[in-house]
Protein backbone atom coordinates (compact mmCIF):
# COMPACT_ATOMS: atom_id res chain seq x y z
CA UNK A 1 0.00 0.00 0.00
CA UNK A 2 1.51 3.31 -0.99
CA UNK A 3 1.61 6.42 1.21
CA UNK A 4 -0.87 8.00 -1.18
CA UNK A 5 -3.34 5.17 -0.41
CA UNK A 6 -2.76 5.68 3.30
CA UNK A 7 -3.46 9.39 2.97
CA UNK A 8 -6.56 8.69 0.91
CA UNK A 9 -7.89 6.22 3.51
CA UNK A 10 -7.40 8.70 6.34
CA UNK A 11 -4.57 6.85 8.08
CA UNK A 12 -2.45 10.01 8.05
CA UNK A 13 -4.99 11.61 10.37
CA UNK A 14 -4.07 9.24 13.21
CA UNK A 15 -0.80 11.17 13.55
CA UNK A 16 -2.57 14.49 14.00
CA UNK A 17 -3.34 15.67 17.52
CA UNK A 18 -6.62 17.39 16.62
CA UNK A 19 -7.95 14.23 14.97
CA UNK A 20 -7.17 12.08 18.02
CA UNK A 21 -8.82 14.73 20.20
CA UNK A 22 -11.97 14.66 18.04
CA UNK A 23 -12.05 10.85 18.33
CA UNK A 24 -11.80 11.05 22.12
CA UNK A 25 -14.62 13.61 22.24
CA UNK A 26 -16.67 11.42 19.87
CA UNK A 27 -16.31 8.36 22.11
CA UNK A 28 -16.95 10.33 25.30
CA UNK A 29 -20.21 11.69 23.88
CA UNK A 30 -21.12 8.26 22.50
CA UNK A 31 -20.58 6.72 25.96
CA UNK A 32 -22.59 9.52 27.64
CA UNK A 33 -25.55 9.03 25.30
CA UNK A 34 -25.48 5.26 25.80
CA UNK A 35 -25.37 5.85 29.55
CA UNK A 36 -28.27 8.31 29.27
CA UNK A 37 -30.41 5.70 27.47
CA UNK A 38 -29.58 3.09 30.13
CA UNK A 39 -30.53 5.52 32.91
CA UNK A 40 -33.74 6.48 31.10
CA UNK A 41 -34.66 2.81 30.71
CA UNK A 42 -33.89 2.05 34.35
CA UNK A 43 -36.32 4.76 35.41
CA UNK A 44 -39.12 2.71 33.82
CA UNK A 45 -38.41 -0.50 35.72
CA UNK A 46 -41.24 -1.64 37.98
CA UNK A 47 -41.04 -0.40 41.53
CA UNK A 48 -43.25 -0.74 44.53
CA UNK A 49 -45.52 2.23 44.15
CA UNK A 50 -49.18 1.56 43.56
CA UNK A 51 -50.68 2.84 40.33
CA UNK A 52 -54.46 3.11 40.64
CA UNK A 53 -54.80 3.46 36.86
CA UNK A 54 -53.19 0.05 36.35
CA UNK A 55 -55.12 -1.58 39.20
CA UNK A 56 -58.18 -3.66 38.38
CA UNK A 57 -61.25 -4.57 40.37
CA UNK A 58 -62.61 -8.00 39.45
CA UNK A 59 -66.12 -8.47 40.78
CA UNK A 60 -67.48 -11.86 41.78
CA UNK A 61 -70.17 -11.42 39.10
CA UNK A 62 -67.45 -11.32 36.40
CA UNK A 63 -67.36 -7.58 35.73
CA UNK A 64 -63.96 -5.89 35.66
CA UNK A 65 -63.38 -2.22 36.42
CA UNK A 66 -60.32 0.00 36.32
CA UNK A 67 -59.82 1.50 39.77
CA UNK A 68 -58.36 4.81 38.59
CA UNK A 69 -60.92 5.37 35.83
CA UNK A 70 -63.68 4.93 38.40
CA UNK A 71 -62.09 7.38 40.87
CA UNK A 72 -61.15 4.62 43.27
CA UNK A 73 -57.69 5.25 44.62
CA UNK A 74 -55.56 2.79 46.49
CA UNK A 75 -53.42 3.58 49.50
CA UNK A 76 -49.64 3.31 49.19
CA UNK A 77 -49.75 -0.26 50.50
CA UNK A 78 -52.31 -1.31 47.86
CA UNK A 79 -55.29 -1.36 50.19
CA UNK A 80 -58.54 0.59 50.05
CA UNK A 81 -59.74 3.21 52.49
CA UNK A 82 -63.10 2.52 54.17
CA UNK A 83 -64.76 5.01 51.82
CA UNK A 84 -63.31 3.38 48.68
CA UNK A 85 -64.01 -0.09 50.09
CA UNK A 86 -67.70 0.79 50.30
CA UNK A 87 -67.66 2.30 46.79
CA UNK A 88 -66.09 -0.86 45.35
CA UNK A 89 -68.62 -3.15 47.02
CA UNK A 90 -71.52 -1.04 45.71
CA UNK A 91 -69.91 -0.80 42.28
CA UNK A 92 -69.72 -4.59 42.03
CA UNK A 93 -73.18 -5.20 43.49
CA UNK A 94 -75.25 -2.38 41.96
CA UNK A 95 -73.01 -1.08 39.17
CA UNK A 96 -73.04 2.45 40.64
CA UNK A 97 -70.36 4.82 41.89
CA UNK A 98 -70.47 7.31 44.73
CA UNK A 99 -73.82 6.63 46.33
CA UNK A 100 -73.98 10.11 47.88
CA UNK A 101 -77.57 9.73 49.03
CA UNK A 102 -76.80 6.29 50.46
CA UNK A 103 -79.74 4.76 48.60
CA UNK A 104 -78.06 1.37 48.25
CA UNK A 105 -77.20 -0.95 51.11
CA UNK A 106 -73.53 -1.85 51.49
CA UNK A 107 -72.99 -5.56 50.74
CA UNK A 108 -71.85 -7.39 53.87
CA UNK A 109 -69.35 -9.73 52.20
CA UNK A 110 -66.40 -8.81 50.03
CA UNK A 111 -67.66 -9.23 46.46
CA UNK A 112 -64.51 -8.38 44.53
CA UNK A 113 -60.83 -9.13 44.10
CA UNK A 114 -58.34 -6.29 43.82
CA UNK A 115 -55.44 -6.69 41.39
CA UNK A 116 -52.92 -4.01 42.30
CA UNK A 117 -50.92 -2.46 39.46
CA UNK A 118 -47.52 -0.86 39.87
CA UNK A 119 -45.63 1.88 38.04
CA UNK A 120 -43.18 0.88 35.30
CA UNK A 121 -42.70 -2.40 33.47
CA UNK A 122 -39.84 -4.54 32.23
CA UNK A 123 -41.37 -4.43 28.75
CA UNK A 124 -40.98 -0.64 28.75
CA UNK A 125 -37.36 -0.97 29.94
CA UNK A 126 -36.49 -3.33 27.10
CA UNK A 127 -38.24 -1.14 24.50
CA UNK A 128 -36.37 1.97 25.62
CA UNK A 129 -33.04 0.14 25.73
CA UNK A 130 -33.35 -1.43 22.29
CA UNK A 131 -34.83 1.56 20.46
CA UNK A 132 -32.68 4.08 22.31
CA UNK A 133 -29.40 2.26 21.70
CA UNK A 134 -30.22 1.74 18.00
CA UNK A 135 -30.95 5.46 17.63
CA UNK A 136 -27.74 6.43 19.45
CA UNK A 137 -25.70 4.05 17.29
CA UNK A 138 -27.25 5.30 14.04
CA UNK A 139 -26.87 8.99 14.91
CA UNK A 140 -23.23 8.57 15.91
CA UNK A 141 -22.51 6.45 12.83
CA UNK A 142 -23.93 9.21 10.63
CA UNK A 143 -21.88 11.84 12.49
CA UNK A 144 -18.73 9.74 11.99
CA UNK A 145 -19.36 9.21 8.28
CA UNK A 146 -20.12 12.89 7.66
CA UNK A 147 -16.97 13.88 9.53
CA UNK A 148 -14.81 11.43 7.57
CA UNK A 149 -16.36 12.63 4.32
CA UNK A 150 -15.61 16.27 5.20
CA UNK A 151 -12.14 15.69 6.69
CA UNK A 152 -10.78 13.01 4.36
CA UNK A 153 -13.15 12.79 1.44
CA UNK A 154 -13.93 9.17 2.33
CA UNK A 155 -17.19 7.95 0.81
CA UNK A 156 -20.08 8.01 3.27
CA UNK A 157 -21.45 4.77 1.83
CA UNK A 158 -19.03 1.85 2.06
CA UNK A 159 -18.31 -0.09 -1.12
CA UNK A 160 -19.67 -3.59 -0.86
CA UNK A 161 -17.96 -4.89 -3.96
CA UNK A 162 -14.62 -3.52 -5.01
CA UNK A 163 -13.65 -2.96 -8.65
CA UNK A 164 -10.28 -4.68 -8.13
Amino acid sequence: MSSEDNNHNGLHLEKKLWYRFVKVIYFVFFFLFVLFVVMLASSERPYVNVDSNKSLITCNNGKIYSAGKNSIYLDSDGSLSDYNEENVRKLCEYDILNDYLDKYKRPENVNYKLNVGYYGSWEEVIKILVIGEIIVFLVFEIIKRVFLYIAVGKSMIPKVLSDD
